[in-house]
């Protein structure tokens, strides 16, 4: 299966077809001629194949205008009917120009590129659109009539017939179709059809032609354009999947995904302006060492979490692990980041996030920045939780109650914001620094005083402390 079946799938699913009120199967991808009318699997996609062929045509380009003939005519205030037949060499009997329905019959000679018309139905008599136009020259084939300067008659090829799929679902009672596809090695310039998701194969890119030019396309939009639903929620990759294409799921409205083990990689921007908080990997958390270097590239915002089988961790590494009271603590984070800003995010799935755990970050020089999310609910700062890394100012999160001991020592300094939630600080929390450190209390200083701190606190002369609260 492709992503595209495996998408089109999951959004059967997210439309909740399940076989009640009918008659229930197994589901997939089933292939048919035409859509049945008994017997109807509720839980699959029917996709019926289809033919088109690409028609010639024929262009006149004039005084920077491009017009097909008919078009051509129009502007004069006549009415044409043109056909365009593509032959090997220019037939003995042709169908003649009828003068009094202005029917315009011609003829594409493929070796030369050239539109020929004849007024008899004679080869004998017949004549370049060019010569019938006064002179004007004919130019042979053009791939791209709208890119075309000099003024002249222009045609254009008749492609090989394209196939591609329809695809539909049985829903309340009667059909609904999902938007078809079709694989192509280049977009085409002519007999685009509309409402139709054009794969390129050649970049792996999907794209639909809308209000006049080609818009890349996501597959979950290409799937769900004209359904019920606007993808909001969950998505559910299911199968032997292995990749997720480059913008797949751009700008849909989910929430959270669910991917087998069997994807290994991910494409640039897969999940571009997508506000996925969770992801579920239903693998073990060894895959991270192939995605962490690149990681940022998938389009994730940095409050998104990747929950492996074994463990869960953040986009940039960082590892939540539930605790004893069935909350997360952040885990220990030794050599995981693939990037030097670490964000603490408030919950996963409504699970809050309440402690940092002992050694979650120690010694990772590769940390230079420390941010919590907006509504943190992070309590407590275990042991050694920063010890030796490199960033220099933090702002702790409003509700932190305890900062474990030696918390932040060996900092090279540091500047630091704590609130006046906190009521105990431990040993050697900001020892061993190589410059001095700032702290900016939200309290009084009255409270500041009665914060339980270690009998080692007097002999930090490096700390400089100053109350921002309103004296009591």
């Amino acid at each position: 299966m492709s992503i595209i079946d495996y998408a089109i799938l999951a959004e059967v699913k997210k439309l909740g077809n399940g076989g009640s009120g009918g008659n229930g199967g197994g589901g997939g991808i089933i292939d048919v001629e035409t859509l049945p009318t008994a017997n109807i699997d509720e839980n699959a996609v029917y996709r019926v194949k289809r033919e088109i062929v690409g028609e010639p045509a024929v262009y006149v380009c004039f005084s920077g205008m491009t017009l097909t003939v008919a078009e051509l005519f129009e502007m004069e205030g006549v009415s044409a009917t043109v056909t365009v037949t593509q032959v090997a060499e220019l037939p003995e009997v042709m169908e003649p120009m009828n003068q009094s329905t202005f029917t315009i019959p011609l003829y594409i000679v493929e070796s030369e590129g050239k539109a020929y018309l004849s007024m008899d139905g004679t080869s004998a008599s017949a004549m370049t659109f060019g010569a019938m136009m006064q002179g004007m020259a004919d130019c042979g084939w053009t791939d791209d009539p709208t890119s075309v300067t000099e003024d002249g008659v222009y045609c254009v090829r008749g492609e090989a017939p394209v196939e591609f799929y329809q695809y539909w679902t049985f829903k309340d009672g009667s059909w609904v179709e999902f938007m078809p596809i079709i694989d192509v090695n280049e977009l085409p310039i002519e007999n685009i059809i509309l409402n139709t998701c054009y794969h390129n194969t050649n970049t792996n890119k999907y794209f639909v032609f809308k209000d006049g030019s080609w818009v890349e396309w996501s597959i979950g939009a290409s799937v769900s354009e004209f359904v019920a639903g606007e993808g909001n929620g969950h998505f559910e990759l299911y199968g032997d999947i292995t990749q997720i294409a480059p913008y797949a799921f751009y700008g849909r409205q989910y929430t959270s995904i669910t991917m087998p083990k069997t994807v290994t990689t991910i494409g640039e921007n897969a999940f571009q302006n997508c506000p996925i908080k969770t992801i579920k990997y239903g693998g073990h958390s060894s895959i991270y060492a192939q995605w962490k270097d690149n990681i940022h590239t998938f389009g994730l915002t940095r409050d998104c979490v990747i929950e492996f089988v074994d463990r869960g961790m953040g986009v940039i590494g960082i590892e939540y692990k539930k605790n004893e009271a069935g909350e997360y603590t952040v885990g220990k984070n030794h050599n995981l980041l693939s990037n030097d800003v670490v964000y603490i995010v408030a919950d996963i799935d409504g699970v809050p996030v309440t402690s940092i755990g002992d050694e979650a970050f120690y010694d990772n020089k590769d940390i230079t920045n420390l941010e919590f999310a907006e509504n943190s609910k992070i309590t407590s700062i275990g042991t050694d939780a920063f010890t030796g890394c490199d960033f220099d100012t933090v702002v702790l999160p409003d509700g932190l109650k305890t900062i474990g001991a030696s918390a932040f020592k060996g900092m090279n300094a540091l500047t630091i914001t704590i609130p006046d939630s906190v009521t105990s600080i431990g040993a050697s929390a900001f020892a061993n620094a190589e410059g001095s450190i700032y702290i900016t209390y939200k309290g009084t200083q009255e409270q500041w005083d009665a914060i339980d701190k270690h009998v080692s606190w007097k002999d930090m002369s490096t700390v400089n402390v100053s109350c921002s609260g309103a004296p009591s």
